[in-house]
């Protein structure tokens, strides 16, 4: 069986890059933090380009890769707040001019476990269904619907009586 040619960066970029910067900002919770995701997401996925196997569709491959992309962003965001922590000082926080309840909605999905938020945020862009999310995430598709059934419960109780 022949080998898949490797997927178009370009075309990728041009057609996902939109949902791929939504996704990013709703996992860092940050536009400028979401486009360096963006960002070294794109240079991941053209340095192991040569790597791709059409076991997925590129579409997922590089879902996965934003993904990994904006965990480790986290994770060298945390490392540096907790370095600034023990000098004594305190990292100023960003000002956003967006509305209030856009910033309890925000506040609200990061108090959610990472795997509810992960899934509650690719549930919601445009065009990807649970099965999609499945094949993102590498679980069943039912765990998929548990997960956001628990993170809108958990959301609910932030904003109801």
């Amino acid at each position: 069986m022949p080998q898949a040619s490797p997927p178009d960066l370009d075309e990728l970029y041009r057609r996902l890059a939109p949902r791929l910067l939504v996704l990013a900002h709703r996992l860092t919770g940050n536009r400028a933090a979401a486009e360096d995701v963006l960002h070294e997401a794109f240079v991941s996925a053209h340095r192991f380009l040569a790597g791709f196997r059409s076991e997925s569709t590129p579409d997922t491959w590089l879902y996965r890769i934003v993904i990994r992309a904006a965990g480790k962003h986290l994770a060298r965001a945390r490392r540096e707040r907790a370095k600034l922590q023990q000098r004594g000082t305190t990292a100023s926080a960003e000002e956003s001019g967006s509305q209030k309840d856009a910033e309890a909605v925000l506040l609200a999905m990061k108090s959610l476990t990472p795997e509810h938020r992960l899934v509650l945020s690719l549930l919601s862009l445009r065009g990807l269904g649970s099965g999609q999310v499945a094949e993102i995430l590498g679980i069943p598709e039912g765990t998929v619907w548990s997960r956001a059934s628990a993170a809108r419960r958990a959301l609910r109780g932030r904003f109801e009586p």
